[in-house]
């Protein structure tokens, strides 16, 4: 347990007002708009000395680092540490220890004496100007995957610039961990988005976004979930994404070689049945990296898959109030089937009806709606 050397500073030093008030602008920009984060690391840098800023994510069970953005560092240091040293972070582990607010500093992530006996003090950490001093706070916590904002500072700057970078963080601490919870808020209604109208808004349903190597850069609350109980996703012994069915393994491995392949259009659905959940729906799209909505860490640099997993039937609160419309059990059923994006034909073969008969209950519950077309009976279906 770390003892919080900085819970009680008050806010009278060492920003003043005129820097808290610009730091404070940038931050709430970020708050609706995840690539703000970068400016709000710059300008903080600007106001506690020009040290070097960084956010990142770390996964404590595979003691890896994550989206790192950074400001000061070089562009050639951030791309080493981004292929060499995510995983050699001898700060990282330490730091992720700490309680979510807490404002941490270096020597109590790991104290310089050891560091300086590993690797990544002498391969990195050294290397840039010696950048040994600092610390940092923890923003969010939530199952293996933790969010953090630091500074580094040089060894002979540690006297002159430590102190005040920890007392701008206990000050700027609240504020922070606002705007990267609106941030949150925001990205996960933008990611839901991208899914079956019937599936928005679900806190059930499990959204991972993984790279051309199923290496994971994100999950929701429910996917954490999943890959921390029994379930249709899990780690391997390499910590990468994977399916616990053969046919849903083989679908993420189409659609990786799809993404190396740079294929544009990638959107794949499967049906399938989970030991543990029962019948679920597995859905794997392309996203873009400049999509500016994406939560933080969410900082891609090329497209990346949006995996979803829902169970059938999971949001049936929406279900109850099209049947309150006066649709009967097999047009609620059906209605849900053709909004999550299953064709007329693959309707009518799940349900061993005619086509015909699929689609007469789909008029029939569109009559019953007050719609005339599909589209109207999407937008209806957003709306309740």
């Amino acid at each position: 347990m770390f003892n919080l050397l900085y819970d009680k500073m008050t806010p009278d030093e060492p920003l003043n007002i005129a820097q808290f008030s610009q730091v404070t602008d940038v931050l709430f920009q970020a708050a609706l708009d995840s690539s703000k984060w970068q400016d709000f690391i710059a300008v903080l840098s600007r106001h506690t000395g020009d040290i070097k800023t960084h956010m990142f994510g770390f996964d404590r069970q595979t003691h890896q680092t994550f989206n790192l953005i950074g400001h000061g560092y070089s562009d050639e240091a951030i791309d080493v540490y981004r292929r060499h040293y995510y995983k050699k972070n001898a700060w990282a582990p330490g730091f992720a220890n700490a309680m979510e607010g807490a404002v941490v500093h270096s020597q109590q992530m790991m104290s310089l004496e050891l560091l300086e006996q590993t690797d990544f003090y002498h391969e990195w950490v050294k290397p840039q100007e010696d950048v040994c001093a600092g610390g940092g706070v923890m923003l969010f916590k939530g199952g293996n995957r933790t969010i953090m904002l630091g500074g580094n500072i040089r060894r002979k700057d540690a006297d002159a610039l430590e102190s005040n970078w920890l007392h701008s963080l206990a000050i700027l601490r609240p504020h922070i961990r606002q705007a990267f919870e609106f941030n949150r808020i925001i990205a996960e209604h933008e990611l839901s988005s991208s899914l079956p109208i019937n599936l928005r808004g679900d806190k059930s349903v499990a959204l991972y976004v993984v790279d051309e190597k199923s290496h994971l850069s994100y999950s929701n609350a429910a996917g954490e979930k999943m890959l921390d109980t029994s379930g249709p996703a899990q780690w391997t012994l390499g910590r990468r994404f994977r399916f616990n069915l053969l046919e849903l393994n083989a679908l993420l491995t189409r659609a990786t070689k799809s993404l190396l392949r740079n294929d544009r259009e990638i959107s794949h659905f499967l049906a399938a049945t989970d030991q543990f959940l029962g019948p679920i729906e597995v859905r794997i799209l392309r996203i873009s990296p400049d999509n500016p909505l994406l939560p933080f860490p969410i900082t891609l640099d090329r497209p990346h898959l949006l995996i979803s997993i829902a169970k059938v039937g999971s949001n049936s609160q929406q279900y109850d109030r099209l049947a309150q419309f006066g649709l009967t059990k097999a047009e609620v059923e059906i209605v849900g089937a053709f909004c999550s994006g299953k064709t007329l034909r693959e309707i009518s073969q799940d349900r061993d009806v005619s086509i015909f008969t699929a689609r007469n209950q789909i008029k029939s519950a569109m009559q019953k709606l007050g719609v005339s077309s599909q589209i109207e009976l999407i937008k209806k279906l957003e709306q309740l």
